[in-house]
């Protein structure tokens, strides 16, 4: 108890404007959700803890210097923007739920499913946890992501592409299967740290290769047969000559 009173519960009196603005927009987001969902246990509760806000607007108003005719006129202008908001939130959120309902693909969920529970994967980590082939995952991508509704995030360094799952996508994939919530919560420390390394083996490749063009390019330009290799940076936080199997092989360790 005390989450939603902690979270939207506010004193007309002494809130400035901004906050008055901000946890009116939570409290009616939060409502939607439970109304979508048929989440009347929680929706009861919501209304418990934050009914004090009722009686904080009508003091404000009845302390109000405010002609009576004047304040009746201003709880209809209120009623009116309230009932308009909620209903335009409810229909985006509707819309929204069902252009991705919509997709047609049998790896949707999975993909999102996976992308909740894992953070942000490189192309083929996540096209061999679906099974698919690499360019197989391109098709799919595009076609979930051929809506307004965008469900996931490329990032593209270099040649490498990673993915991650947007907002929209993560609220329907938790909503659809709950028991995920549970497991994403326990790795949320793991994400960030995650995200780092797959970047770093993504910038760390295109470095290698890089150097191996420049040293091919000198042993062509030269005529020696020169052997090329290559030793970490200074600051480099991974330790041995650079090489995919071991950089790749560390991050796993790592990731383990």
């Amino acid at each position: 108890m005390g989450t939603y009173r902690e979270k939207y519960v506010f004193n007309f009196f002494r809130a400035s404007q901004e906050e008055m603005r901000e946890k009116v927009q939570g409290l009616a987001k939060k409502l939607i959700e439970f109304i979508i969902a048929a989440n009347f246990g929680e929706m009861s509760i919501l209304f418990e803890e934050c009914k004090s806000i009722r009686y904080s607007a009508q003091g404000y108003l009845e302390d109000s210097k405010v002609a009576e005719n004047e304040k009746k006129t201003l709880v209809q202008v209120g009623y009116e923007c309230a009932l308009m908001d909620v209903a335009q939130m409810y229909l985006e959120r509707l819309s929204a739920q069902n252009e991705v309902q919509q997709i047609n693909t049998k790896y949707k969920d999975e993909i999102l499913s996976i992308l909740a529970k894992r953070g942000t994967m490189l192309h083929g980590d996540l096209a061999c946890a679906i099974e698919v082939s690499a360019s197989g995952l391109n098709a799919i991508i595009k076609r979930m992501n051929a809506t307004s509704v965008k469900l996931i995030n490329v990032e593209e360094v270099s040649k490498y592409k990673l993915y991650s799952i947007t907002p929209i996508a993560y609220k329907y994939i938790t909503e659809r299967k709950p028991e995920l919530t549970i497991e994403i919560e326990k790795g949320r420390s793991f994400e960030k740290e995650q995200r780092e390394l797959l970047m770093q083996y993504a910038v760390g490749i295109c470095k290698i290769m890089n150097k191996k063009k420049t040293l091919e390019d000198s042993r062509s330009i030269s005529g020696k047969n020169t052997v090329w290799e290559f030793k970490p940076e200074k600051n480099n936080r991974f330790e041995g000559p650079y090489s995919t199997i071991v950089f790749g092989d560390k991050i796993g360790k790592r990731l383990a």
